[in-house]
């Protein structure tokens, strides 16, 4: 399984789920719709033969998110960062540096963003967790009845 992280601030996230369909997402949405953290959480699959289910979470903080100038000092390479669709410490920690080019030190400001890690994904995080235990608590069930 192979995500791919569309967009990312410190309380919403967008992924791709590349391979998988309704069976995982649906139960996924639900675990995480649980969660008293989440705001809300949904996915779309555009075309079941063609795409990839892309999920949407929001969840409810007060934190504020790090700004992207305490990273990225030079102005001139801000702006290059907002013409590559980069506005966050998030979605710069998840760029790749051989698509940016022009701008000299992109490997070291990609390593500072990495350091901060979003509210959004502690909360996936713990609802992952959940999500696990609830199938191992179906595969055994499903055990003790095959076992009779």
């Amino acid at each position: 399984m192979e995500i791919k992280v569309l967009r990312e601030r410190i309380d919403e996230i967008e992924f791709e789920i590349k391979g998988e369909d309704h069976t995982l997402c649906n139960p996924l949405r639900k675990v995480l719709d649980k969660n008293e953290k989440v705001e809300f959480a949904t996915y779309r699959i555009e075309h079941p033969l063609l795409s990839s289910p892309v999920f949407y979470v929001k969840i409810k903080t007060r934190k504020k998110e790090p700004k992207l100038s305490s990273i990225v000092k030079n102005k001139d390479d801000l702006e290059k960062l907002k013409e590559y669709g980069i506005e966050s410490v998030y979605e710069l920690a998840n760029a790749n540096p051989d698509d940016i080019t022009d701008i000299e030190k992109i490997g070291e400001y990609i390593k500072k963003a990495k350091k901060y890690e979003s509210e959004v994904r502690k909360v996936i995080r713990e609802s992952l967790k959940d999500f696990q235990k609830i199938f191992e608590e179906i595969k055994n069930e499903f055990k003790k009845q095959v076992k009779h």
